[in-house]
C-alpha cells in the first residue's frame, strides 16, 4: 500500500512529516503556520467548445478548470526546509486544491448564457487571484490572470424548414414552414430563433434566379422547384453558435385555372366547304394573372344539326328562313405565361351560313306570228 510515515519533530514549532521517496504520499499535520516558497508557472491557455465548460450553477467546474490547468505544469513539490535542517516536500497540486479564489469566482470576468454556460467570445477569460485558504501553511499568491480561457463557438445546425406548394400568383415568393426546424446542437435552454423577416424564393431550373413560373416536365407533369431561403436569426444565445443554415428546400407551384370563353365565329355566304372564320379578339381569359401572355389561336367548322359532323350547307328553319349552325371549335394557346395554367377550352360558338345568290339567263327565240 501506499508508504507514509508521521514524525514528531521536537523542538520545533511544528509536527511535519519527511518527504518519502518513491513518489509515497505524505501526510503533515501543522501546530503552526508553514510558509511554502514555491511559485507556480503559468499554462498555456485553456480553450473550450461553448457548451462543454462551466455553468454558472456549478462555479466548482470552471474552479476545476483553473486548477488543472496550472496543475498541469507545475507537477512537482514544494519544499520547506525546517530550523534544524529538516526537509519537509509536499505536492504542488495538493496546495493548489488548496487555494480560494478572489470574490468566490475562478474567472473575474466570466459571462454566461441564457442555459448558464460560459458564453463563447473572442476574447479570453481570466482567473481571479488565488490565495492560501489552508489553516495550516501559507503560500504565495497566484496572481489573477494566471490562467486564461478561450471558449470557442459552438456548431448549430438548421433543418426540417418546408416550403409549402401554391397555386401559380405571377410572383416567385415562397411561404415557408419553420414548425419543424430542427436546431442540431443547441445547448439545452439556450434561445435562438428564425426571424418572421425570413423568407423564401422558388427559383429556375439551375438555381440561378428566382422564378415565378410552373416547372414541369416534358410530359407536362408538375415539378418541384427549389425554393432558396433567406433565413435571419436572433434570441440572447445567437453570439454563442457557428450557424450552420439551410439554405433551401423543395415546393412546387401548381397552375392555375383559366377559363376561356367569347370566341367568336362569322357568318360566311355558302361557298362549298365546311370551314368557318373565327374571331378571338375579345376572347375573355378569366382567371388570368396581371398582364401575362397566354394567346388564344382558334380554328372553327361549321357542323351539323346533330353536331356529329361537319357540314357545309345552310341551315334551315321549318318556316325556310336560315338559322344558325353550331361552329365546332379547335383552340390552341401559346405565349410566355401558358403553362402556368390549367385551360378550360371554350368548345363551341355558332354562326350562319347564307344562301349564295344563282343568277339564271334565259333565252328568247324569234318566231313567226
Amino acid at each position: 500500500g501506499t508508504d507514509t510515515k508521521q514524525n514528531t519533530m521536537t523542538g520545533t514549532s511544528f509536527l511535519a512529516a519527511q518527504s518519502i521517496d518513491n513518489g509515497a504520499n505524505v501526510q503533515a499535520f501543522f501546530r503552526e503556520k508553514v510558509a511554502f516558497n514555491t511559485t507556480f508557472t503559468a499554462p498555456a491557455d485553456v480553450v473550450k467548445t461553448y457548451g462543454a465548460i462551466g455553468t454558472k450553477d456549478e462555479d466548482t467546474q470552471l474552479a476545476d478548470t483553473v486548477k488543472s490547468a496550472l496543475k498541469g505544469v507545475n507537477s512537482g513539490n514544494a519544499e520547506v526546509t525546517t530550523n534544524n535542517n529538516n526537509t519537509f516536500k509536499i505536492k504542488n497540486s495538493t496546495l493548489i486544491d488548496n487555494m480560494t479564489f478572489d470574490g468566490g469566482m475562478a474567472l473575474s470576468n466570466a459571462g454566461f448564457s441564457t442555459s448558464k454556460h460560459l458564453k463563447a467570445s473572442d476574447t479570453t477569460y481570466k482567473s481571479s487571484k488565488m490565495t492560501t485558504s489552508n489553516s495550516a501553511y501559507t503560500l504565495g499568491d497566484v496572481a489573477a490572470e494566471t490562467v486564461k480561457v478561450k471558449v470557442n463557438k459552438a456548431d448549430l445546425t438548421i433543418g426540417g424548414l418546408e416550403a409549402t406548394n401554391k397555386e401559380y400568383d405571377g410572383n416567385a415568393i415562397a411561404q415557408v414552414n419553420a414548425n419543424n426546424m430542427t436546431k442540431t446542437g443547441l445547448v439545452e435552454g439556450d434561445v435562438v430563433t428564425r426571424k418572421s423577416t425570413s423568407t423564401g424564393s422558388f427559383r429556375n431550373a439551375d438555381n440561378t434566379a428566382n422564378d415565378k413560373n410552373v416547372a414541369r416536365a416534358i410530359d407536362g407533369t408538375v415539378q418541384l422547384k427549389t425554393v432558396a431561403l433567406t433565413n435571419q436569426y436572433d434570441g440572447m444565445d445567437l453570439g454563442n453558435y457557428n450557424l450552420i443554415d439551410q439554405t433551401s428546400t423543395t415546393a412546387k407551384i401548381t397552375p392555375k385555372a383559366l377559363t376561356v370563353s367569347g370566341i367568336t365565329a362569322e357568318n360566311k355566304i355558302y361557298d362549298g366547304n365546311a370551314d368557318a372564320v373565327t374571331r378571338t379578339a375579345n376572347a375573355s381569359k378569366a382567371g388570368i394573372i396581371g398582364s401575362d401572355e397566354v394567346i388564344v389561336n382558334s380554328v372553327g367548322k361549321f357542323r351539323n344539326a346533330t353536331n356529329t359532323a361537319n357540314d357545309k350547307n345552310v341551315a334551315l328553319s321549318n318556316s325556310g328562313f336560315e338559322t344558325a349552325k353550331t361552329v365546332a371549335l379547335t383552340n390552341t394557346y401559346t405565349g410566355a405565361d401558358v403553362g402556368n395554367y390549367t385551360i378550360s377550352d371554350q368548345l363551341t360558338t355558332t354562326a350562319t351560313i347564307t344562301q349564295k345568290p344563282l343568277a339564271a339567263n334565259y333565252l328568247a327565240k324569234d318566231k313567226v306570228f
